[in-house]
């Protein structure tokens, strides 16, 4: 049975992307799958958003992720220091949201993350063949309203700066 190993940053996963992920795993004899990020705070979005662009990584938003990136950008460019600029960035966040602005769909309500869990998986510990028919998998499930993976471009989702498997559970 494929062991689910939850990140200490992760908060929790529903039963139906716990047997997804176990069911996904199972089939295609992966020992264990390794969730490296759920829902997320504010400041935790922003935080990983600043990691991403201090990092080089150029992650696509649409219009409410952008402005927060732009702030980013902006501050970082005028030398402001790393705690600054991410608190300038969570507090653009709570401004969006209080507009009903969505900047990722990790950093939603308790609510809204219980009708669909949004996790990251690691594929940093499989071969690519495992990785690709991993997301080839999970694409393939009822369950999953959206993936983005950085893996194949013949495989939908396809984002080559995505750092992992992003899937989005509908739980039942």
């Amino acid at each position: 049975m494929t062991k689910i190993t939850i990140s200490a940053a992760v908060k929790r996963i529903g039963d139906t992307t716990r047997k997804v992920l176990t069911e996904v795993g199972d089939t295609l004899n992966i020992a264990e799958l390794v969730v490296t990020s759920t829902q997320r705070t504010p400041r935790v979005q922003a935080t990983v958003m600043y990691d991403n662009i201090a990092g080089g990584r150029e992650i696509r938003y649409k219009w409410a992720g952008e402005q927060v990136c732009k702030v980013c950008r902006e501050l970082r460019k005028a030398g402001k220091s790393r705690a600054e600029v991410i608190d300038a960035m969570t507090s653009r966040i709570e401004e969006l949201a209080l507009q009903e602005a969505r900047v990722s769909n990790h950093c939603v309500t308790d609510a809204q993350y219980d009708a669909v869990n949004v996790i990251d998986v690691s594929y940093r510990h499989m071969s690519r063949d495992v990785a690709v028919a991993a997301a080839e998998a999970f694409g393939k499930r009822t369950e999953v309203v959206k993936m983005i993976q950085p893996l194949s471009a013949a495989l939908k989702g396809y984002d080559a700066a995505e750092p992992a498997i992003h899937l989005e559970i509908r739980q039942c």
